[in-house]
């Protein structure tokens, strides 16, 4: 047993290694006259994609060992290469492009934060993460010491004869590293938005455009056209709905009416139709599940329950329900663990001086029927009717509340289940175009398609200028050249 977590140790290692080995290293892109290295992209993807808890979770992998911490953080950051070698080749190609606008115009449209504003944003973070020993007045020397025992305790990454002090200088280190980087990204970004504005003359066309109009009309024709076949169908609406880009700003709300989601009131407002035929709905569930493996379960969960009280006591009980509960939210797929909790729960409220109530549980179920009609119980659904109308049944045969409560939820689990099968209507609401803020959330699309057109341009415009000697090597060895490397870079 003693030579176990060394095996499993190495095994890791070894593993690792091999990834490693894979990682793109040396001269991997020469575009627009910029050099980059495997180096470099490594170090962009550590300040953008490493943050504290990343960190300290590989560096846990490794069994706090720093070697094969390093080797897992790059097989980690693999899949991040050709995505960041990008962004260093586009942030470059972006800042040659600022200061051109710079020179021509004499203004500087983007890359012109200060070293004030860097120190700024980091003080800042100084602050926030020293804040509990600064605000209790014990001084800078003593919060860094704290906080560089804290990173160490909870696993930052760092060599094992490095000092709290020094620990904390490193996470600086790294924050200031990440701060850097971001910034360039939001730079690149301002430049963008730069271009897609300037002399954008959609900008200051009117809210009220006829655009807006014609735009509606279109997209609710289309959304019409998508739902046509599957309004009754649930799981194809959102596809249908998903596939038209323009939906999400002509409606309102999507419902679902159905006796699966909806109260005897929506029903009867929307869909009418669908209540000729509710009490024959609910007689097919009944003769389906009452001969059901399911339905033979019920006495014997209650029967469990039984044996369970005699064993324990209703606090020991609650606190194993608590414990189910806990795992079942774990898991929420796993329904068994949900019917073990509310059968535990079930044991927990039973008198210990009584015995299981001789009832044929499912002969009374096989036998019930909707006593009530739906108008009368306009603000109920259909399980709800029907759980009312077996819970009256259950109380006339003189059987325990706690029971009755448990056996209609086991049967209300499986009636949920049996009505969200049935199809429905759906029901949309429509933005009403009188109102200026649906008006303006369809003019700002306009401003965005127009912004994101006049970038797209730009792009093009990159690819028509810039020299064509260019080279790629990305993750997978794959290589690109000339054209086909700058279309990697500006697309």
């Amino acid at each position: 047993m003693s030579f176990t977590k060394p095996l499993i140790f190495l095994i890791l290692l070894l593993t690792h290694l091999s990834v490693w080995a894979n990682y793109p290293r040396g001269l991997v892109a020469n575009v627009n006259g910029k050099l980059v290295t495997g180096d470099d992209v490594l170090l962009l993807s550590s300040a953008l994609r490493l943050n504290d808890s990343i960190r300290i979770k590989l560096f846990n992998q490794a069994n706090r060992d720093l070697k094969l911490y390093k080797k897992i953080k790059k097989t980690w950051l693999k899949k991040f290469f050709n995505q960041d070698l990008k962004t260093i080749l586009y942030t470059n190609t972006i800042r040659n492009e600022a200061r051109m606008v710079t020179v021509t115009t004499g203004r500087r449209v983007a890359f012109n934060f200060k070293t004030s504003d860097y120190n700024s944003l980091m003080q800042e973070l100084e602050n926030k993460a020293l804040s509990s020993w600064l605000d209790a007045g014990q001084g800078m020397q003593v919060a860094t010491l704290e906080f560089g025992k804290l990173l160490h305790q909870r696993g930052y990454p760092a060599d094992s004869s490095m000092s709290y002090e020094n620990i904390y200088y490193l996470w600086r280190e790294h924050q200031e590293s990440s701060i850097k980087e971001k910034i360039r990204v939001n730079e690149v970004k301002k430049f963008e938005r730069y271009i897609g504005t300037y002399n954008n003359y959609d900008l200051k066309t009117p809210i009220h455009d006829f655009r807006v109009n014609t735009f509606f009309e279109r997209h609710r024709k289309i959304v019409q056209q998508r739902l046509n076949g599957v309004m009754s169908q649930k799981s194809k609406i959102k596809a249908a709905i998903g596939k038209t880009s323009g939906s999400n700003f002509v409606i309102k709300q999507l419902s679902f009416i159905s006796f699966g989601e909806s109260k005897f009131r929506e029903i009867n407002s929307y869909a009418p139709e669908l209540l000729e035929s509710y009490s024959e709905l609910y007689e097919t569930f009944i003769q389906t599940y009452s001969t059901s493996n399911k339905a033979d379960q019920i006495s014997k969960y209650i029967d469990h329950a039984f044996q369970l009280r005699k064993r324990h006591s209703s606090k020991e009980l609650r606190q194993e329900y608590k414990r189910q509960m806990q795992l079942y939210n774990n898991d929420r797929t796993n329904i068994s663990k949900l019917i073990l909790a509310k059968t535990v729960l079930l044991a927990a409220e039973i008198d210990p001086t009584t015995q299981p109530d001789s009832v044929n549980y499912m002969a009374i179920v096989a036998n019930s029927n909707l006593k009530h009609n739906f108008s009368e119980y306009l603000e109920m659904s259909l399980k709800d009717l029907a759980l009312m109308s077996l819970k009256e049944l259950f109380t006339h045969r003189d059987v325990s509340p706690s029971v009755t409560n448990y056996v209609g939820w086991l049967i209300g689990l499986e009636l949920q289940n049996f009505l969200n099968q049935q199809e429905g209507k759906i029901k949309i609401d429509y933005i009403d175009l009188t109102d200026y803020k649906s008006r303006a959330m369809i003019h700002s699309k306009f401003l965005q398609d127009s912004i994101q057109e006049k970038i797209n341009s730009f792009k093009e415009d990159l690819a028509t200028r810039y020299s064509k000697s260019n080279y790629l090597r990305l993750a997978n060895d794959d290589e690109l050249e000339d054209e086909e490397a700058l279309l990697f870079v500006i697309k």
